[in-house]
């Protein structure tokens, strides 16, 4: 089907995608000088994990899929969609930092389920299975954020939070998992507070 198709794409999309696939490219390398290295060291520290230690290559598409990004793992691959606008600007950063994270959580999704773990049943069903894609998103967003003042992350400019993770999720993850972040609390601590004060009432 894709080889059929292939001429047809070829002859009136592929240029035009191509050129912006190049922009983008170009749009970014200047960020990633500035920004990169420390973004990179940021997100080893926070968790607790190596950067991949093979090159990551990173597809640039017109069209990834609903989100605007996917990763693949092993190796970890993301696909970053060059048209969406969520997607360009300082945004590019993010979302490039956000999917190559997507193969540096093992450490904090075995945290979140050891947590859950212990807790009663019933407790269990209320958190969140995907609280550590919400804390991802944070990640990403906070450490541009810091790098780069006035810019706003991703899920608060896109209303990611309202959406996906209503009250008091991002709260919690501020005042429990950003002294992580700030080197103030081990990744087991965090994880384990956020979690203890989510099962709590509110």
């Amino acid at each position: 089907m894709l080889l059929q198709a292939a001429p047809i794409y070829r002859k009136y999309w592929w240029k035009q995608h191509d050129a912006q696939n190049r922009l983008w490219v170009a749009q970014l390398r200047p960020l990633l000088a500035t920004h990169g290295l420390q973004v990179r060291r940021s997100l080893e520290t926070v968790y607790e994990t190596d950067w991949p230690t093979q090159l990551v290559r990173v597809e640039t598409v017109a069209y990834a899929n609903w989100s605007g990004a996917y990763t693949s793992l092993h190796p970890t691959q993301p696909t970053i969609s060059t048209t969406d606008t969520s997607n360009l600007g300082t945004a590019a950063l993010e979302v490039i930092f956000h999917e190559c994270s997507h193969g540096m959580v093992d450490k904090l999704q075995d945290a979140i389920k050891h947590v859950i773990s212990t807790f009663p049943a019933e407790k269990q069903k209320a958190i969140s299975g995907s609280l550590w894609h919400a804390v991802l998103f944070y990640t990403a967003g906070e450490l541009i954020a810091e790098d780069d003042p006035g810019y706003e992350p991703y899920a608060d400019h896109a209303g990611l939070w309202e959406r996906a993770w209503p009250d008091p999720i991002r709260e919690l993850i501020i005042q429990d998992w950003k002294p992580h972040m700030d080197g103030l609390v081990t990744l087991d601590g965090a994880v384990a507070k956020l979690l203890n004060d989510l099962a709590s009432p509110h």
